[in-house]
């Protein structure tokens, strides 16, 4: 599957990239995040965004989706 994934914030500066696409063999949005955190080592606790929805990490991924990663908000 060939999902479209953008980064933000830190993300960004970590990963060394804006957007790239992904072609592994993904089902939801949690099999993407763990072939991310495999690939650059990245933490848990990011908010994801599916064609621009907030989704919860069993959202099931289409071909030639748009996924967002932000990564975690802190502050009070």
């Amino acid at each position: 599957m060939r999902v479209h994934v953008k980064y933000f914030g830190v993300l960004r500066q970590k990963i060394g990239k804006r957007e790239e696409y992904v072609e592994k063999d993904v089902e939801t949005v949690d099999d993407l995040m763990q072939v991310l955190r495999d690939t650059y080592g990245l933490d848990t606790g990011f908010l994801v965004t599916v064609n621009r929805k907030t989704v919860s990490s069993t959202e099931l991924l289409s071909e030639r989706d748009e996924v967002a990663v932000f990564p975690p908000v802190v502050g009070g």
